[in-house]
């Protein structure tokens, strides 16, 4: 069976192509031909089709062998180029061969044209194989300088006989050097490695060329630029027949980035479980602080009837007694304010933010703070220009400033130097990244300095966890920075705290600027509570609560018609709805909630008036109902006058 061949034929003469054909055929092959004798010719068969060998005479009237040759050379491709001439001497073959033709024959003379085609057509292969495998090493050395750019791993060699270090073009960069630039000795490599770690790293050579230990290890390199990268290398060392150490073969990899972002998660980590701890903590508070307002709401109410009883029979009361009364008061206002403090930490109180001045606040808590500092500690405020405008409740940065100024009393027991400055500060991306918190945007830096003792980095840690604190048992609650901490928070703050040990401390706290004019508020009298005498639906499981308030209601003039839960308080209702006039309904009860049993009543008549309690905080889930809602809301504990204006106020709207 002959074997097909694609031929290209550059001839002028018919007979002569024929000749040659013939030759093929005689040879064992099939030829597929196509005969062209000009330049133009033979550039378009070479762009339209494809082929095995070009076979040219060298001379026609239009046309070279020479210029097919070039012909060909300008296509670019590889194909086996024979000239068959009759006239052609043995200079002109040389330059023919020379010029890029693969073999020259002589027409009167075909006997070699079947050989010189198969071995050229063998050869052709070869370099068609040559150069694909070529290409796939420049692919695969391509591909590989690509990954390991992508990965900043870069390869290398340490002959020790020479001393003589050879990398991958990665590895040159990795230190912000090439390969022309790069002095490559041992002595080379250790002056780029950043001084602390030097002594390290040449151990760990040693130790894996004497003792054969794994070189695995992780060290810091300086750039020429100045900046520092964390490189992580591992080697394997060569020994010759006798042991000794020859060549260390490696791979270095500059691992910042990925140092970096381990940092970064293991912050995220410690931000999420001190959140985590808040948030458990929190719930507890509140659950706290529900029966704790319960409690002081029946004491107050207790106390406040005590001292109006007392005051019908004023002549006859001893100033004892009076003062009493007055005490019982005033420990129950400090109840009051731990509960509130309670609910800061766990920022489940919320403020009443208003546009501020920060530098007011602080002006106005200066004589306050000097007061509770030591005579031996002085107190420096340094303020902007600027009276920056903040969005704050002026009470709880008041609260924020003495717990701090407290804190920095106690760490200078020898007296010292208590600084408060103010400064305008932007958050960037730099900030967020660096710190793994924040909102790019202006705020105001309170900073308050201290020249006392200071803090290890262990103690920095555990600072705004409730319950810490470092000072002697019945000294301290350790409530005090963790109220800071969730005030700022609540604020949409952030604070910092830079400290070591005999190198005081100082407090950054970051609150956000606002655009707004400040209004000063007027402090105005209220008018004493008026009595009534409608009748009111008071619903509240807590027995206590329920005969106080039953008490205080009645005192003022109203009708109170009282039940256990919402289920009871729907029922008396649907018994009394004529005469009802108000609902005053604790949010938190069994059976029906306060609010589900006012949905209830208000189907039935959709203009009843209702005032809720709570002893929650305001921000809880039920309560957030309520007050979304616009209904009229009360916290616990509430005094009984309190309690009687806000009735009136709800009667009267």
């Amino acid at each position: 069976m002959r074997k097909p061949l694609r031929v290209l034929i550059i001839e002028d003469s018919p007979d002569d192509t024929e000749l040659l054909l013939r030759e093929l055929r005689c040879g064992g092959y099939d030829p597929v031909y196509e005969r062209v004798e000009t330049a133009s010719g033979m550039k378009i068969l070479l762009e339209q089709q494809e082929w095995d060998v070009v076979l040219s005479d060298h001379s026609m009237p239009l046309f070279s062998g020479i210029g097919a040759l070039t012909q060909l050379q300008l296509s670019g491709l590889d194909l086996p180029f024979i000239i068959v001439s009759g006239t052609i001497g043995e200079e002109i073959a040389v330059a023919a061969m020379r010029a890029g033709a693969h073999d020259y024959l002589m027409k009167d003379n075909l006997a070699r044209l079947v050989p010189a085609i198969e071995r050229e057509l063998k050869e052709a292969e070869e370099r068609r194989k040559r150069k694909e495998a070529e290409e796939a090493l420049r692919k695969s050395e391509a591909s590989l300088a690509n990954a390991q750019r992508i990965a900043h791993l870069g390869n290398w060699q340490w002959n020790m006989r020479e001393n003589k270090v050879v990398g991958s073009d990665e590895f040159y960069r990795i230190f912000g050097k090439t390969r022309q630039t790069f002095n490559g000795t041992y002595e080379t490599l250790l002056n780029f490695v950043h001084p602390d770690d030097r002594v390290f790293v040449k151990k760990s050579v040693r130790e894996a060329l004497d003792e054969k230990k794994p070189y695995c290890i992780n060290f810091r390199i300086l750039l020429p630029d100045g900046s520092v990268r964390i490189i992580h290398t591992e080697a394997e060392v060569i020994f010759d027949s006798a042991g000794k150490a020859i060549q260390m073969n490696g791979t270095n990899q500059d691992i910042t980035e990925y140092k970096q972002a381990e940092e970064e998660k293991a912050k995220l980590r410690e931000q999420l479980y001190h959140a985590q701890k808040l948030e458990s903590v929190g719930k507890l508070v509140g659950c706290i602080a529900h029966d704790f307002n319960n409690i002081l709401s029946a004491i107050i109410g207790y106390v406040e009837l005590l001292q109006n009883k007392m005051k019908k029979y004023d002549s006859s009361v001893d100033d004892s007694s009076k003062n009493y009364i007055e005490r019982i008061l005033a420990i129950a206002e400090k109840a009051i304010h731990l509960t509130q403090n309670l609910l800061i930490f766990s920022r489940k109180e919320i403020n009443n933010p208003r546009p501020v001045h920060v530098n007011t606040i602080i002006k106005r808590a200066e004589s306050l703070l000097s007061n509770l500092i030591c005579e031996n500690i002085k107190l420096n405020t340094v303020l902007t220009d600027k009276n920056y405008t903040i969005m704050a409740d002026s009470g709880q940065i008041e609260q924020i400033l003495m717990n701090l100024a407290t804190n920095a009393r106690d760490a200078m027991p020898d007296g010292g130097i208590l600084t408060i400055r103010t400064e305008i500060v932007t958050l960037d991306n730099a900030f967020i990244q660096n710190y793994g918190y924040g909102e790019i945007g202006k705020y105001v830096l309170v900073s308050i300095s201290d020249t006392g003792m200071g803090m290890d980095e262990e103690t920095q840690k555990m600072i705004f966890e409730p319950f810490f604190t470092t000072k002697k048992h019945g000294k301290g609650t350790g409530l005090g920075l963790a109220i800071v901490y969730g005030i700022v928070t609540q604020h949409q703050g952030y604070i910092q705290v830079d400290s070591a040990r005999g190198k005081g401390t100082t407090f950054k706290i970051y609150l956000p600027i606002i655009e707004s004019d400040v209004e000063e508020i007027i402090p105005q009298d209220l008018p004493a509570p008026v009595k009534g005498i409608e009748t009111i639906l008071l619903a509240e499981d807590n027995i206590e609560i329920r005969k106080i308030i039953k008490m205080v209601f009645r005192g003022s003039g109203y009708k109170v018609i009282d039940a256990v839960n919402g289920e009871e308080a729907v029922d008396k209702f649907m018994k009394n709805k004529d005469d009802i006039r108000l609902l005053v309904f604790d949010v938190m009860m069994p059976k029906k909630n306060g609010k589900e049993a006012y949905d209830e009543i208000k189907k039935i008549m959709p203009g009843i008036k209702a005032l809720f309690m709570s002893g929650y905080p305001k921000d809880g889930v039920s309560n957030k109902i309520i007050l979304e809602e616009s209904l009229p809301f009360i916290s616990k504990p509430v005094s009984p006058t309190g309690l009687l204006k806000k009735v009136r106020e709800v009667l009267d709207t």
